[in-house]
């Protein structure tokens, strides 16, 4: 499907943030994981543009957004979400998060369900304690600084970029698109983006898994919703294992 992604800038609360956007119809709002940038969705927009407007912004902290000196913490990237949602006048939305970006918007619906229409998570975090070991190495003092150096260097940054293919993809390295090796390249050498992805993980995961657990008010939830595991995950350690699915219902594909 040819269908033409428009890259946006806007400034939100004085941070300079790029977007993606494309389609027309109701608003979809798409939110990335950890370490990644709204390329991640490049591959779905086209079809989701069929039916919505769909907005894919650059959490603060990736290369191509603000990288400011801030705890990165989720209630930090929920405020971020509602405020670009304001800027933006986009009103009332369905948003689909993955890993960090489900659970960046499962807190703004339980906060604010007046802004969603509905809501999707994909492999989100917040569901579940369990999460990669790989991901609790983090909590291990200055063993990531110490790994900077080398990850910004060409050979460490697609070292770094291949190891994330077997936290993050079912079935690597057929099923790895070549766009997506060259911008995990791209983001680990570009000035910050290290640093702040270590802050990210740092303040979701503690030594014995993730620090935040929302799966309890899921039946609360005031909107329509759906979960989705994968069969690959950094957030959890039983990928399978379909998370626990709100009682208020189940969402069309947007």
């Amino acid at each position: 499907m040819n269908v033409a992604v428009e890259e946006h800038n806007v400034e939100i609360d004085g941070l300079p943030i790029r977007y993606l956007a494309t389609g027309e119809g109701p608003p979809l709002v798409l939110l990335h994981g950890a370490g990644d940038n709204a390329l991640d969705w490049r591959w779905v927009m086209p079809t989701l543009a069929a039916s919505h407007r769909v907005y894919a912004p650059d959490l603060p902290g990736s290369p191509d957004s603000a990288r400011p000196a801030a705890e990165y913490s989720p209630a930090f990237f929920e405020r971020f979400v509602a405020s670009f949602v304001d800027a933006l006048g986009i009103g009332r939305a369905t948003f689909v998060g993955n890993s960090l970006g489900g659970l960046v918007a499962l807190r703004l619906v339980l906060s604010e369900p007046a802004r969603v229409t509905a809501l999707v998570l994909v492999d989100s975090a917040g569901l579940g304690r369990e999460v990669n070991p790989a991901f609790t190495a983090v909590n291990v003092p200055g063993l990531g600084e110490a790994a900077m150096p080398f990850w910004r260097t060409p050979l460490g940054a697609y070292q770094r970029a291949w190891g994330r293919t077997a936290l993050l993809f079912a079935r690597p390295p057929g099923g790895v698109p070549r766009e997506w090796l060259a911008e995990q390249c791209r983001l680990a050498q570009s000035p910050g983006y290290l640093e702040a992805h270590l802050t990210v993980l740092r303040a979701l995961v503690r030594p014995l898994g993730q620090r935040e657990m929302l799966v309890d008010r899921l039946p609360s939830l005031e909107v329509p919703s759906s979960s989705f595991g994968g069969h690959a995950t950094g957030c959890s350690r039983s990928p399978t294992r379909e998370r626990r699915s709100s009682a208020s219902g189940k969402v069309r594909s947007p």
